[in-house]
């Protein structure tokens, strides 16, 4: 099963979720003793900082032994990539075996601009 999260969390993300998950409902097998996976905000305001996010239990940390500065060294990796190739984070981002998050917190400022998902397959 693919566990879905989301950094940037508002009414108009939540409602537009809402109608595409009803509209994939048509042409997907639904299963109903599946788990939920996308949930409703339920912060009244979005984090302003990578670090302000919630942090997992640590025994899902992954092999990070400093699971903030490791999340914030790849994800200027990532950019530094991205950079070189001539592409720029400047539309939806998809982070396919996002984990809990590590990196992908990182990814703030495109958040405020952009839909900013990450999905991975271990539900753990």
């Amino acid at each position: 099963m693919a566990v879905t999260g989301r950094l940037l969390l508002s009414d108009v993300v939540d409602e537009r979720l809402r109608l595409e998950l009803s509209l994939g409902a048509r042409f997907l097998p639904v299963d109903p003793d599946a788990e939920v996976v996308v949930t409703p905000r339920h912060a009244t305001e979005a984090p302003s900082a990578p670090d302000q996010f919630p942090l997992p239990p640590e025994d899902l940390w992954e092999w990070a032994y400093d699971y903030l500065e490791l999340g914030e060294e790849h994800a200027g990796r990532l950019r530094a990539a991205v950079g070189r190739a001539g592409g720029a984070f400047d539309g939806p981002l998809l982070d396919f075996g996002c984990g809990t998050g590590r990196v992908m917190r990182w990814f703030l400022e495109e958040a405020r601009e952009h839909e900013v998902w990450g999905v991975d397959l271990n539900d753990a």
